[in-house]
């Protein structure tokens, strides 16, 4: 696929590809529609095929709400969300949708090991790692890159609590703490496991070869990043700030970008100061 493309494709994000399925991006409905129909060229001429069916589009631009997209005089599909690579984007930039199938994926996860689970034989620590072992991965795939609301995170731990509650047992009546449930089962917050989540992400990125697409670096022995801790909250999250626990690892004030942070490190250590500013971050947060 890459040899066959290799004449229209773009760098990223304009151009993604995954086996068969590729994702265009354009500035304008004109520029969608003139590089669909070189693909299309580029593809039917060596015998593939675009399917017309399959093909949808998304608009993003409140300005460009009005008209369609045609390929080859044949109207194409308008969406207001789509899923690419097990995550939904939707057109509005929210992440509504999302956070709802992440619930779904946890309670699903949860009901394949109910019967582990719910046995009042096993005691607590031992359901409580295989919780975490089965259910809340799939509950966090994906939000290293998705701007959660408060609501929106509310809504995962309310889920997770409704899990453990009924994994030990208890109900609302019994009127037990929501900590004292995460003691029991030695699970914590799982907004503290976002963060570690999206600290890793940020050590992933900067730790990245050149030649991955998701930027560009200079050739250097220790490569530099322009990035300020600002500008990779806007970028890597979506507008939303880096949380202010992650500046507890700044050794002095004048390293504020993040390749300032990550890449004296090693792997092991950059994860054993993801867990020091999850614990830093639950004590400022409880007192």
């Amino acid at each position: 696929m890459d040899q066959l493309s290799e004449e229209v494709r773009q760098e990223s994000p304009w151009t993604m590809m995954f086996a068969d399925d590729i994702v265009i991006c354009s500035e304008s409905r004109e520029q969608v529609e003139e590089n669909l129909e070189r693909w299309r060229f580029a593809l039917e001429r060596r015998g593939m095929k675009v399917s017309r069916s399959k093909t949808e589009y998304m608009c993003v631009n409140e300005r460009e709400g009005s008209g369609t997209v045609r390929l080859q005089c044949e109207e194409v599909k308008k969406v207001q969300e789509f899923k690419y690579l097990g995550s939904t984007v939707q057109s509005n930039g929210e992440c509504g949708k999302e956070v709802k199938k992440r619930v779904q994926a946890g309670w699903n996860g949860w009901r394949k090991v109910s019967g582990v689970l719910c046995d009042r034989k096993i005691s607590a620590r031992i359901k409580g790692k295989v919780y975490r072992t089965v259910v809340r991965p799939a509950m966090l795939y994906g939000l290293e890159t998705v701007s959660l609301r408060k609501r929106q995170e509310s809504e995962l731990e309310v889920a997770e609590l409704k899990m453990l509650r009924f994994s030990l047992g208890v109900t609302r009546l019994d009127r037990i703490r929501n900590e004292y449930i995460r003691g029991t089962a030695h699970v914590g917050r799982l907004g503290d496991k976002v963060r570690e989540a999206r600290l890793r992400w940020i050590g992933h990125v900067q730790r990245r070869e050149t030649e991955i697409s998701l930027g560009q670096r200079e050739n250097e022995k220790r490569r530099k990043c322009c990035h300020s801790w600002t500008q990779i909250s806007t970028v890597g999250f979506h507008g939303r700030r880096v949380d202010e626990s992650v500046m507890l690892l700044m050794p002095n004030p004048d390293m504020t970008s993040c390749c300032d942070l990550c890449l004296p490190w090693t792997l092991l250590t950059w994860i054993k100061l993801i867990k020091l500013v999850s614990y830093l971050g639950y004590v400022l947060a409880h007192g």
